[in-house]
């Protein structure tokens, strides 16, 4: 059980942590750019003084998908992007969790489903062998902190990298291994023979 609780937390940090995949996010009123199409890649964020995260990342029509290794165990945090509602499966003990929906949550699931923010073209580049636009970005998050620097985006719309800072510190958030291409609906759904757990009401909290 206290396994469980400690588990129960992890969706919304993946959530938070990927979210810069969108780039920052604020007011509604700022434009917002989809991936147009469906792909997958490796996203690699690294910070200061902190442990490299590498997470597999899925971006469905409907759904994403992100595979990390977290307590030496495989997790798999899925989001449908319509209903803004998160799933973690636990594979090492064929289990899943329906994560309870809070305001952090929602807001991180809306930062993955698109680029907001204003942001100005500083011309062609590309990484990693990849075309992109470069664009600067200087802005506040929905949570009010601000964030400094740059994004490249594919023609599609696809985040390639993502440099800047934020009261946190330095970020450097990467995709690696980019392919673009329909993903099979089958790695968005609760495998057959998963038992649901009820995550404890301590470890998440509803936002207000």
């Amino acid at each position: 059980m206290r396994e469980t609780k400690r588990y129960a937390t992890v969706p919304v940090a993946l959530l938070a942590l990927t979210a810069t995949l969108a780039g920052p996010a604020h007011g509604a009123a700022e434009p917002v750019l989809k991936p147009k199409v469906p792909f997958s890649g490796d996203l690699i964020i690294k910070r200061p003084g902190k442990r490299t995260v590498s997470i597999r990342m899925y971006y469905g029509a409907t759904h994403i998908r992100m595979d990390v290794t977290f307590l030496k165990r495989s997790l798999v945090t899925i989001v449908d992007r319509l209903k803004r509602e998160v799933v973690l499966l636990l594979p090492h003990r064929r289990e899943y969790l329906k994560v309870p929906s809070s305001a952090r949550a929602r807001a991180a699931i809306d930062r993955l489903i698109g680029t907001r923010g204003n942001l100005k073209p500083v011309g062609p580049e590309k990484v990693g062998g990849i075309a992109t636009t470069k664009y600067q970005v200087t802005t506040k998050t929905a949570a009010g902190k601000r964030f400094a620097g740059h994004i490249w985006l594919t023609s599609d719309n696809i985040m390639v990298q993502t440099i800047g800072t934020t009261p946190k510190g330095a970020v450097h958030i990467a995709m690696r291994n980019l392919r673009r291409g329909k993903i099979n609906p089958a790695l968005f759904v609760i495998p057959s023979g998963y038992a649901e757990r009820k995550p404890s009401k301590k470890a998440v909290k509803p936002g207000r």
